[in-house]
C-alpha cells in the first residue's frame, strides 16, 4: 500500500506533458539546457521496483457441491450348496451380480461388507460342516472393483466359513 501513496503523492506533486488534466508549467532552466531529448529520456526512465505490481493470487479450486455415499449390506459372491461351490461372480459365474443394481453403486464412494471370505482358489467341499457357508475365489474380487465398490469391510458371522486359511 505504500507505494500506491508514494506513486499517487508523485504524480501530484510533479505534473508533467502526459498527463491531461496536469496545469503546463514553465521549463527549469536544467531542462531547458537539456533540450527535448533529455526530457523524452527522463519520462521513460523505468520504474522503480518498489512500484512493480503485486503477484496474482493463486487460484484455489472449488470445493465439489456435495459428495455421494454408498452403504450396501452384506454382498455375498459365492456359496456352498449341498458341498457344491456355486459362484455368483467372478469367471464362473453366469452373469454380472451386479447388473441390476449398477446406477445404485454409482457414487463417490461405495462400502459394503464382504460376507464371503476369499481364497485364490477355494475347496471343492466347504471346511465346514452346519448351516449356510459362503467363500469365493480371488478372481470373484475383480467383480467388486468393477460394479464400483471402493471399500469392503469382513467383520461378519461368515468370516471364518473358509477355516483359519480363508480367514
Amino acid at each position: 500500500m505504500g507505494w500506491v501513496l508514494g506513486l499517487l503523492a508523485a504524480c501530484s506533486s510533479s505534473p508533467d506533458a502526459t498527463h491531461p488534466a496536469a496545469p503546463a508549467t514553465e521549463p527549469k532552466p536544467a531542462e531547458a539546457a537539456r533540450g527535448a531529448e533529455g526530457a523524452v529520456a527522463e519520462a521513460r526512465a523505468p520504474e522503480p521496483a518498489a512500484l512493480a505490481p503485486a503477484p496474482a493470487p493463486a487460484v484455489l479450486e472449488p470445493a465439489p457441491a456435495s459428495l455421494e455415499l454408498v452403504f450396501v449390506g452384506d454382498v455375498v459372491l459365492g456359496e456352498y450348496l449341498h458341498d457344491r461351490h456355486r459362484s455368483f461372480a467372478g469367471p464362473s459365474a453366469p452373469a454380472d451380480p451386479f447388473l441390476d443394481v449398477a446406477a445404485l453403486l454409482e457414487a463417490d464412494l461405495v462400502v459394503g461388507n464382504l460376507e464371503s471370505p476369499v481364497m485364490h482358489e477355494i475347496p471343492g467341499r466347504s471346511p465346514l460342516r452346519s448351516g449356510f457357508r459362503f467363500g469365493a475365489s480371488a478372481p470373484a474380487v475383480a467383480a467388486l472393483a468393477a460394479s464400483g465398490f471402493t471399500v469392503m469391510s469382513v467383520a461378519n458371522n461368515h468370516a471364518n466359513d473358509l477355516g483359519r486359511e480363508g480367514l
